[in-house]
């Protein structure tokens, strides 16, 4: 669908202001912060007054520095109010036809990103935000003229986490240590919800591969060493639903055609 200059106004604004809230849920909700009060230098708790809280601006006038301590500012703070607009549009492209699939995955995107951040820095996924995102999506069965079944929703959702936390049990078992954590399988199940089974295989492939590829490309991976398997979940389940879901209905109408 085209898209006008006042809707490409209206969300890079509304994605910057919500991806400067996603900051302060992805520093203060592992630390079971409050999320209310204002925004305050990590490292001084110097409260920053609002001529200097601008997304993306204030980052890039200060230099990335607060400006009472001179402490650096990290440099996530200035991506995720950059990537939040960036998706929110790409959403838009994709679903602004329908508005309640619109909302739906903006709402999903959008929690993506706080897990993103969250589980790079802490390697978990607080239940603060993997519990509510399954409730969503199985809401999200229930409304009317959802692209998702109930049935495939379900499977999909409680399906994967009885399957993955089976899987998670027995590997510790086995083996003896963590090899999926709790967290990766709720994240699984609200995908699984939130795009019904069938589409929750692909993701949960494309994930694994991808995450195979970036360890043997870019880390010193040790058999010790924690992964944070979340984000790939998240980036998997984003290029399946703007991009891929052409490549796997073309896959399963082969397939069928066989």
């Amino acid at each position: 669908m085209g898209i006008e200059p006042l809707v490409i106004t209206f969300l890079i604004l509304l994605g910057m202001a919500f991806g400067s809230f996603f900051n302060v849920v992805i520093y203060r909700l592992p630390l079971n912060k409050s999320l209310v009060p204002s925004s305050k230098c990590p490292t001084c708790n110097y409260a920053i007054p609002f001529w200097l809280n601008v997304p993306i601006f204030s980052w890039l006038f200060l230099k990335g520095k607060c400006r009472n301590c001179g402490a650096k500012i990290s440099w996530h703070y200035v991506i995720v109010e950059l990537i939040t607009p960036i998706i929110w549009l790409l959403v838009y492209l994709r679903f602004g036809d329908n508005p309640i699939l619109l909302f739906k995955y903006l709402v999903f995107f959008s929690y993506g990103i706080i897990i993103i951040f969250i589980d790079l820095y802490h390697m978990r996924i607080p239940f603060k935000l993997s519990i509510p995102l399954n409730i969503l999506g199985l809401i999200t069965l229930f409304i009317p003229d959802n692209d998702v079944t109930l049935y495939r929703g379900l499977a999909g959702g409680a399906g994967s986490f009885m399957f993955f936390l089976i899987m998670m049990l027995a590997y510790y078992y086995i083996r003896g240590r963590e090899g999926l954590g709790f967290g990766d399988v709720l994240l699984i199940s609200a995908i699984g919800f939130f795009v019904g089974i069938l589409n929750l295989v692909f993701i949960v492939g494309f994930a694994s591969l991808l995450g195979l590829i970036i360890m043997a490309l870019f880390m010193k991976y040790s058999k010790q060493k924690l992964f944070p398997f979340g984000p790939f979940l998240v980036i998997s389940a984003w290029v399946y639903l703007l991009w891929g879901y052409r490549l796997f209905e073309m896959y399963l109408h082969y397939m069928f055609m066989i």
